[in-house]
């Protein structure tokens, strides 16, 4: 509570500052409290993830009276959103257990990063430690727009849409019903 009471009576004091050199000292000293914050809050998901991962592999709901890790999700306890639970049980585990990369590697970057990055990873465009790196260094912008790129290069299963090759459809005049005129490129 006493952090609270200080930081309070910090922002009163850049709220009210008497020199410019106070304000931008009190800014990086507010930024620097904001990062070890984050870096604090991606070892604790780190964490979690590393539990919900033992947890739902040894499916120890069941032991604990649960019909489904859904809902033990939503206990009262927990009112934890079982897809966040999932994405975060889904990062440990492909980064962590199938890649081998060090939990403290993974601590390094927000979870919504690590699943941008995860087809590319599990498809073999990106080694995972490079994923990882991009995850650091990228905002979470930059980082969707490099990895939609790299998946449409990469992935010859789903190549990017032709709307030529696409069917084109008409509607009859007399019952309304839509008919494909035209199939892919054939007129």
């Amino acid at each position: 509570m006493d952090r609270v009471v200080e930081a309070t009576a910090e922002a009163i004091e850049v709220l009210n500052p008497e020199t410019g050199s106070q304000v931008e000292l009190k800014a990086a000293r507010t930024e620097q409290e904001i990062k070890k914050a984050v870096m604090f809050v991606r070892e604790v998901w780190t964490h979690l993830a590393l539990q919900l991962y033992l947890f739902h592999e040894g499916k120890m709901w069941e032991t604990l009276g649960y019909e489904s890790f859904e809902e033990w999700c939503d206990s009262p306890e927990l009112d934890f959103e079982p897809r966040y639970a999932y994405q975060l049980i889904d990062n440990y585990k492909t980064v962590v257990i199938d890649h081998g990369v060090p939990e403290e590697h993974l601590a390094l970057v927000g979870p919504s990063k690590v699943k941008t990055v995860l087809v590319a990873v599990r498809r073999g465009i990106v080694p995972v430690e490079d994923a990882l790196a991009d995850c650091e260094s990228l905002r979470k912008r930059d980082l969707e727009t490099k990895y939609k790129r790299l998946l449409a290069r990469g992935d010859d299963a789903n190549p990017p849409l032709d709307a030529s090759a696409e069917p084109v459809y008409d509607q009859c005049p007399t019952c309304g019903k839509r008919y494909r005129v035209k199939a892919g490129t054939d007129a």
